[in-house]
């Protein structure tokens, strides 16, 4: 469950167009006096467009200090690889949208949670096709990737109800012992 943060308002649209504006850069601010707190966490929809703008406007090379261009360079279902590269030094980094899950690191878990949503609700590939599109998102997984988080889901579904099961057995066994003492 996602708790409501208090209103974040952006930097005056004058500082954003303004000469001034424009040599501020994120390389200025040290990290540690940047607050944040569990508003952070969690899955946000954003206009890529408009973030990626956003981020190159006041963003700069670590190294150099140069403009910096942001790409999206893989895309799988809604989990997306983004590259930061320099305009002037070159030098580049990438990172996900998504934290990555499995043994190898290499399953997106927000494709897992779209898939397990959706099933959630009674929708299948279909559903999540057709969502994709409305929203404007990517397509989702390929079905042969949907089918192996199903079968995912469902096994870790079933280890669950299993655990659920035995600790509902023993509890009921404490139960048996109390209603004969007391009896």
């Amino acid at each position: 469950m996602h708790t409501r943060c208090k209103a974040v308002h952006s930097v005056d649209e004058s500082l954003n167009n303004s000469a001034s504006g424009k040599q501020i850069r994120l390389q200025d601010v040290d990290s540690s006096f940047i607050e944040h707190d569990d508003c952070f966490d969690g899955y946000r929809v954003f206009d890529k467009t408009i973030m990626f703008t956003n981020i190159q406007n006041f963003a700069s090379c670590k190294n150099c200090g140069h403009d910096i261009k942001l790409s999206e360079k893989c895309v799988r279902g809604l989990s997306s690889v983004f590259s930061i590269e320099c305009k002037n030094c070159k030098y580049s980094c990438s990172f996900r949208n998504s934290k990555m899950l499995g043994k190898r690191k290499n399953i997106p878990e927000i494709n897992r949670r779209f898939v397990y949503a959706m099933r959630t609700i009674g929708q299948g590939h279909a559903a999540m096709t057709t969502f994709c599109g409305v929203m404007d998102f990517p397509p989702p997984v390929a079905e042969k990737s949907y089918n192996n988080i199903i079968n995912k889901l469902q096994l870790c579904s079933k280890e669950v109800a299993e655990a659920s099961m035995q600790s509902a057995a023993l509890e009921g066994g404490n139960f048996d012992k109390f209603f004969r003492y007391n009896n």
